[in-house]
């Protein structure tokens, strides 16, 4: 067997396995950053999708302060008109026996004036 020959097969045999391990470590690599940078869009994903509910979460708090806000609002003037109302009825009511009474004033200075 020519020894040159045998030589230049071994050289071929460790180039071939040479290039089929630099093939691996590279895929290797390729699969890691393509790990990496699945992950770190699901992360994203998660962060943006976090967000957005804290987003919605505040704008409903916010909604319903305003609609109990409102509420309260409503409420208030509510009893405010009633206050007014039952005043407005005191008040007549004492308008009425104040009348009332000066009437039965007058009627009874006019009986002692006719009896007198």
């Amino acid at each position: 067997v020519d020894e040159a020959l045998t030589k230049s097969l071994a050289s071929g045999a460790v180039a071939s396995a040479q290039a089929l391990q630099a093939e691996t470590a590279a895929r290797g690599k390729a699969n890691a950053v393509r790990i990496s940078a699945e992950a770190e869009a699901e992360q994203a994903k998660i962060s943006a999708h976090g967000k957005a509910n804290a987003v919605r979460i505040s704008a409903e708090a916010e909604a319903e302060r305003a609609k109990i806000s409102a509420q309260g609002d409503a409420d208030a003037t509510l009893v405010r008109a009633q206050a007014t109302a039952e005043a407005t009825q005191v008040e007549a009511a004492g308008e009425k026996a104040a009348e009332l009474l000066r009437s039965e004033g007058e009627a009874g200075g006019i009986c002692s004036i006719a009896e007198g």
